[in-house]
């Protein structure tokens, strides 16, 4: 698809990205599916665990906010890990599957700063809302009227 507004001069055909990303990840397709197959297998193994042990848990919140804090714990430094076989592999550097676990000693700074972006967005998100809110209390107030 061709777009020639004079603004954003682009040539763009999905079909053709499909195809440079299949040839830029030959020969470590294996290794990244692997990589998120030991990710998820970690996750479902260990909710199945938690369910089959404590057959109540799914009805107790503080536990499944343990819980989360817990996979959190375990899997942040994994996702940091596969995002940098990611970039390894666009470096032209070799990767292995065990580079998946290189950043578990920095699984605390990884985790604090995890929950530092997640209230960077949640904190305006929820301002915005309130104040939505707020805005629209007038009008509802006057034609409860």
């Amino acid at each position: 698809m061709k777009n020639s507004d004079g603004f954003n001069d682009y040539d763009f055909d999905i079909g053709e990205v499909i195809r440079d990303a299949y040839e830029l990840t030959k020969g470590v397709k294996l290794t990244f599916f692997l990589a998120f197959l030991f990710y998820i297998f970690i996750f479902i193994g260990t909710s199945t665990i938690v369910t089959l042990v404590y057959p109540g848990f799914a009805e107790d919140q503080l536990s499944q906010a343990i819980f989360q804090i817990f996979i959190s714990v375990i899997a942040i430094p994994m996702i940091v890990g596969i995002q940098m076989l990611a970039l390894r592999h666009t470096r032209g550097e070799s990767i292995v599957f065990k580079d998946i676990f290189n950043y578990y000693d920095k699984t605390f700074k990884l985790f604090f700063a995890a929950i530092s972006v997640a209230l960077i967005i949640y904190i305006p998100l929820i301002i915005f809302i309130i104040l939505g809110i707020v805005a629209k209390m007038p009008a509802v107030i006057i034609l409860a009227i």
